[in-house]
C-alpha cells in the first residue's frame, strides 16, 4: 500500500431551485426577527460572519467538496478498518475528532495479531492486554518466536558435556503468567509457533520446539482452534526425542480444526513428537497442511513420514495441503483413502514420487476422492526424471476437475511418468 492516505470520497447532493428559492424567500422576509447571536439588528444591518467556502460551493453547484466530515460515520468506520495499521496510524494524525474517531479501531487493528518473543519484557505488554477488559477481547490471533540454544550449545547437550531440561521454560514465572493470560483473551483462537536462530543474547532459549509447544500450552486454559508449527532450525544431530510428558494436555487439542507445519529446513519437528501428539489427540481436525523441504536427498520427507504413521483421530479432514515432500506413490493414496468421503480441497505443491506412478494417483484421486471441489496442483514430478509434468493448474467444480485430472495424466503419459 502507498505511503500516503488518499480519502477521495466525494458525495453528491443535489438542491432543487424550489428548494433555493423557497429557502431565500424565508431568510429575506420582512417579518424575520432579529437572531440571538447578533446577526441582524433592528435596523436592518447586519455584521459580518464567517462562511465555509464548501457552503457556498454547495449551493452553487449543488456538490459538496471532498471532506472527511461529509462522510457518514459508520461508512467513515467501514472504510477504516481496511486501512493497515501504518496507513491508520497516519490518518489518525490528521486532526483531534479522527483521531478520536478512529481509537477503537486503532486498537482493534494494532491488537488483532500478537507477538512474543518470550522475553519478560514482551510477555509483561501481553499481561497488561490480557487484564484490561478494554483491549482483552481484541486479539485473535498471537505468534509466539522462541529462540534455539545455537549449534554450538546444542552439541554440548548431545555429547553430555552440558544439561538440558525440557521442562525449565514450562516452570519460568514469566510463561506461567503468559499460560494463564492465554486464557483471558476470549477471542484469542488461533497460534503460531516459530523456532528461530538468532544470534542475539534472547531469553529463555530451547533446543526443540516441542518444549515451546508444552511450555506455551501445558496447563494452559487458551482454547486451540489453529495452530501452525514452523521450525526453522538446521537440526540434523540424529537424536530422537520427546515432548515432555509431566502434565498431560491432550485435551488442548479437542477444540483444534486447523493444523499446519512448516519444517524449512531437516530439523527437529520431524525427529520430535509435536506433530504425533496433536494428531493423536485432534478428532475434530479440518484442515491439514504439511510443508517439508526439498532438501531431503532423495529419502522419504521425515515431517510426511511421521504424519503418516500417527494414529491420527481426525476423521474429517475437508483441505489437504502438501508441498515441498518427497513421498511414495502408496502412502499419498493411503492419505487420500483415509479422507475420500470427507475431502473438499486438495492442494498438491512440489511433490517429487519416489516410487511408483503419477498416472496411478491421479487416477486414484478421481475414484476415490469424488466430492472434491477445488484441487490445485504444481510442480509435480518423479525422482530423478528430469523437470516437472504439472505447472500451475487448478479447477473448481466436478466438470473441471475431471477434466484437469484427464489431461494430467495424459502428460504423465507422454512423459512416462
Amino acid at each position: 500500500m502507498d505511503d500516503s492516505i488518499s480519502l477521495d470520497w466525494i458525495f453528491m447532493g443535489e438542491l432543487s431551485s424550489e428548494d433555493v428559492n423557497s429557502s431565500d424567500d424565508a431568510t429575506s422576509s420582512d417579518d424575520a426577527t432579529p437572531s440571538e447571536d447578533g446577526t441582524s439588528s433592528e435596523d436592518g444591518t447586519h455584521s459580518e460572519v464567517d462562511t465555509n467556502p464548501a457552503d457556498d460551493i454547495l449551493l452553487a453547484t449543488g456538490k459538496l467538496l471532498p471532506n472527511l466530515d461529509n462522510i457518514p460515520p459508520d461508512v467513515f468506520h467501514m472504510i477504516v478498518r481496511y486501512l493497515e495499521p501504518r496507513d491508520l496510524e497516519k490518518l489518525r494524525a490528521v486532526s483531534r475528532t479522527i483521531y478520536r474517531s478512529t481509537q477503537p479501531i486503532f486498537r482493534e487493528v494494532v491488537l488483532k495479531e500478537l507477538y512474543t518473543k518470550l522475553t519478560a519484557e514482551d510477555i509483561a505488554g501481553i499481561c497488561y492486554l490480557a487484564n484490561n477488559a478494554a483491549t482483552q477481547s481484541l486479539p485473535r490471533s498471537m505468534h509466539i518466536e522462541a529462540t534455539y540454544v545455537g549449534d554450538l550449545t546444542a552439541r554440548r547437550i548431545y555429547q553430555g558435556s552440558l544439561a538440558y531440561d525440557q521442562e525449565a521454560l514450562h516452570r519460568r514465572p514469566e510463561m506461567q503468567s503468559l499460560r494463564r493470560d492465554m486464557g483471558l483473551f476470549v477471542n484469542c483462537k488461533e497460534f503460531h509457533v516459530t523456532l528461530i536462530k538468532d544470534d542475539l543474547r534472547m531469553q529463555n532459549k530451547v533446543l526443540y520446539i516441542d518444549d515451546v509447544v508444552y511450555a506455551a500450552f501445558a496447563d494452559s486454559s487458551a482454547v486451540v482452534e489453529a495452530l501452525t508449527l514452523d521450525s526453522r532450525v538446521a537440526n540434523r544431530a540424529p537424536h530422537e526425542h520427546s515432548m515432555p510428558s509431566s502434565i498431560d494436555f491432550a485435551d488442548m487439542w479437542m477444540n483444534l480444526k486447523a493444523l499446519k507445519v512448516t519444517e524449512a529446513l531437516p530439523s527437529d519437528l520431524s525427529k520430535g513428537t509435536a506433530v504425533s501428539h496433536i494428531l493423536e489427540h485432534a478428532p475434530g481436525l479440518r484442515h491439514l497442511s504439511l510443508t517439508g523441504s526439498d532438501d531431503s536427498w532423495g529419502g522419504l520427507s521425515r515431517i510426511f513420514r511421521t504424519a503418516s504413521s500417527t494414529a491420527t483421530k481426525a476423521t474429517g479432514i475437508e483441505t489437504l495441503e502438501l508441498s515441498f515432500l518427497f513421498i511414495e506413490s502408496k502412502d499419498l493414496k493411503s492419505w487420500l483413502t483415509r479422507f475420500s468421503d470427507t475431502l473438499l480441497t486438495l492442494s498438491l505443491t512440489s511433490l517429487t514420487l519416489l516410487s511408483g506412478s503419477w498416472i496411478d494417483v491421479l487416477q486414484h484421486i478421481q475414484d476415490q476422492c469424488t466430492n472434491l471441489q477445488y484441487v490445485f496442483m504444481h510442480d509435480l514430478r518423479r525422482h530423478n526424471r528430469g523437470k516437472p509434468f504439472c505447472k500451475w493448474k487448478a479447477a473448481s467444480g466436478r466438470e473441471d476437475i475431471y477434466y484437469m485430472l484427464e489431461s494430467r495424466k495424459e502428460k504423465a503419459r507422454k512423459k512416462g511418468l
